[in-house]
């Protein structure tokens, strides 16, 4: 079962508490916070790295197995860690985290105001069919549609080389699947699950039990967290 970990960066964070929770990072993951243009967006950055390395210390696992490693594709697993897989998002004040013994995707979007016709462009016939039978929620279900098919890009872990109008994500009564002309493909289980109103979460799996239930952890926490394992060290 997928164990879901959720922060919300909703707290002003001083620069220099900033630089030290940076530092712990190794030399790749700190250039690439500091390519990016906006403090918030490194922040959000920053914090991704965090909270996969308070859930794998919560887990009972050493920092000293805390080594990643990035298939062809580019997606991340832990080198030391065996079954034991994740995948991280982050959008406006959220990161989410998914963990899981196999493969898993997450994808977590805030809802933005958009071109709907982008659909046409992005999505299958099928999913079209669903966004545009609904007049007053369009908008809500073409994140619906984005956000699952983002999870199962991220699960599959190829990336971009999945072109996104190349399966289709379809509902029967109140459950999401997909449809893939791969029929060895396992991850056949999709669900959405409530985080914020202003966003749209899913999650991608090959094992039905998608757990609902959001582990909420707190800024404040993982800052303290974090500053207490550097002391420790």
């Amino acid at each position: 079962m997928s164990d879901i970990f959720c922060v919300k960066i909703n707290e002003y964070l001083d620069p220099s508490v900033f630089d030290k929770l940076r530092d712990l990072l190794p030399l790749d993951k700190r250039i690439k916070l500091e390519k990016y243009r906006h403090f918030a967006d490194a922040q959000r950055g920053l914090f991704s790295d965090l909270l996969i390395r308070y859930i794998i210390r919560k887990k009972g696992f050493s920092s000293g197995e805390i080594i990643f490693e990035i298939n062809s594709y580019g997606k991340p697993s832990f080198k030391k860690i065996p079954h034991f897989e994740f995948n991280i998002s982050h959008s406006g004040d959220w990161v989410v985290c998914a963990v899981d013994q196999s493969p898993v995707g997450i994808d977590v979007e805030l809802v933005n105001t958009i071109d709907i016709d982008l659909a046409y462009q992005f999505f299958t016939e099928k999913e079209c069919e669903y966004i545009f039978s609904s007049n007053e929620n369009r908008l809500f279900r073409f994140y619906e549609i984005w956000t699952l098919k983002e999870s199962y890009i991220k699960a599959v872990g190829q990336g971009l080389t999945i072109p996104l109008n190349s399966f289709s994500i379809y509902k029967q009564n109140t459950d999401f699947s997909v449809d893939t002309e791969n029929s060895k493909d396992f991850f056949n289980y999709l669900r959405l699950i409530k985080l914020d109103p202003a966003y749209k979460l899913a999650v991608c799996s090959n094992y039905k039990d998608i757990s609902d239930c959001l582990v909420l952890v707190s800024q404040a926490e993982l800052v303290e967290f974090t500053l207490k394992e550097i002391n420790q060290e």
